[in-house]
């Protein structure tokens, strides 16, 4: 079954319970493992509305996976923001980064 972002906005809505983050997760990355296969192979409208609700829920481990989905393509980097890297604050994401080691 394929979703498309309205039926990502009914299921979690733009600031999801904890409960449905690794929904959201396992679905950014199953689209952003598509378009790392071709261009236009995953949906980028519904990464970007994936990374906004992991954005609004500002848990720090997920600053990598959004990472991931924006450099996944060209289409992908124009299309998620990087303030979306910052949903726990631009302060604490840098401080996260130098220590995540990666």
């Amino acid at each position: 079954m394929t979703v498309n972002e309205d039926e990502i906005l009914r299921r979690y809505g733009l600031h999801p319970v904890a409960e449905h983050l690794d929904q959201i997760r396992d679905l950014l990355t199953a689209q952003t493992e598509l378009e790392r296969q071709s261009q236009g192979y995953g949906d980028t409208e519904v990464m970007k509305l994936c990374c906004v609700q992991l954005f609004n829920a500002g848990v720090m481990s997920d600053v990598l996976t959004i990472w991931r989905a924006k450099s996944s393509s060209w289409d992908a980097s124009c299309s998620i923001d990087v303030q979306l890297l910052c949903g726990g604050g631009l302060a604490e994401t840098k401080a996260y980064l130098l220590t995540e080691g990666s």
